[in-house]
């Protein structure tokens, strides 16, 4: 009879166990730049190829300019966020840290300033007094072609009053300005860099990136994923497997190019060949931060402090999270 009921209680527990929901996991949502770049990098979170027992990331893809409202808002769990934009908002008591690096510049056309073809700029100094068209001067890329343009050849890159004009544009605005005369030069986004370098319409006038790669020592950082402290605190565990699956999903793109480009190519209707070349000639999505990076962004906050773009600065140290993934 003991046995018996044994054999019976075993049997109960066991169709408890089978009944009982399986663990729920932590939820966290995550905002990027919308590009067909960003939709290869996080391919294999969003087919399934890449995912973790603790969390799940839900996805959204917005516009660069409503980047920076939703920090103040706190809206995204996980934020893909200008770089200046970390000491300006930990020196106005919003509590946040850098979770990984989300773009560095490699030495390729990613802010190459741009003309056309039968322009009579020919070299970089040609500049003073044009017009050059940028995206919003509180990104991270904007700073970093201003400072390889006063570093490298003295410029004076003040917003009002400098050697040249900026003229803040919309991105998708840039090429047809550039091309009917409205700017005389033009940053371009980096699937209009890649598309420019093709039509034989534009030539590069300068590649700062080569040059900001010489002046820090290492990629400059344009972006990073950032976190609150408080949420951060709270979950812990949740935020570094997020890290963690956004970096092997960049993983995956890289090992299995094959699979993921064409794809992405089909669905965003862009070339293939842009996103198999990319990360190691327009922007990389490192995600994992070195002690190189940590140097980069005090380099380019205190760069930037000198400038008058950040009224303050913060130990790049102190802002980086302990949980963020390394190398």
């Amino acid at each position: 009879m003991k046995a018996k009921a044994c054999r019976l209680l075993s049997g109960v527990l066991l169709s408890t166990l089978l009944a009982a929901p399986a663990f729920a996991k932590e939820k966290l949502s995550i905002a990027l730049n919308v590009d067909p770049s960003h939709a290869a990098m996080t391919y294999a979170i969003r087919n399934g190829k890449v995912s973790s027992e603790l969390v799940e990331l839900d996805m959204h893809f917005i516009d660069v300019n409503a980047m920076t409202q939703a920090a103040g808002t706190r809206r995204f769990d996980i934020l893909q966020l200008s770089a200046l934009a970390v000491p300006r908002a930990i020196t106005q008591g919003l509590g946040m840290k850098i979770l990984g690096i989300s773009s560095n510049g490699p030495p390729g056309s990613g802010r190459d300033i741009w003309v056309k073809k039968d322009s009579p700029l020919q070299k970089p100094e040609d500049l003073k007094g044009k017009s050059l068209g940028v995206y919003s001067l509180a990104t991270g890329s904007v700073t970093l072609v201003r400072i390889a343009l006063w570093k490298k050849f003295g410029f004076n890159v003040a917003a009002t009053g400098g050697d040249f004009t900026m003229k803040q544009m919309q991105m998708a605005a840039m090429p047809a300005a550039l091309a009917t005369g409205q700017i005389d030069a033009s940053m371009l986004a980096n699937i209009q860099a890649y598309r420019a370098s093709k039509s034989g319409e534009f030539r590069s006038l300068i590649s700062t990136d080569r040059l900001n790669i010489e002046l820090f020592g290492t990629r400059p950082i344009a972006a990073v994923f950032i976190g609150y402290d408080d949420k951060l605190a709270a979950k812990r565990e949740a935020y570094r497997a997020a890290m963690i699956m956004l970096r092997d999903s960049r993983n995956y793109a890289r090992s299995h190019p094959d699979e993921v480009y064409p794809a992405v190519a089909a669905a965003e209707n862009i070339d293939e060949q842009f996103l198999r070349i990319w990360e190691d000639e327009y922007q990389g999505f490192p995600v994992s931060v070195t002690d190189k990076d940590i140097g980069a962004l005090d380099k380019l906050w205190q760069l930037s402090k000198e400038l008058s773009i950040l009224p303050e600065t913060v130990p790049a140290k102190d802002a980086v999270w302990d949980g963020a993934p390394r190398e």
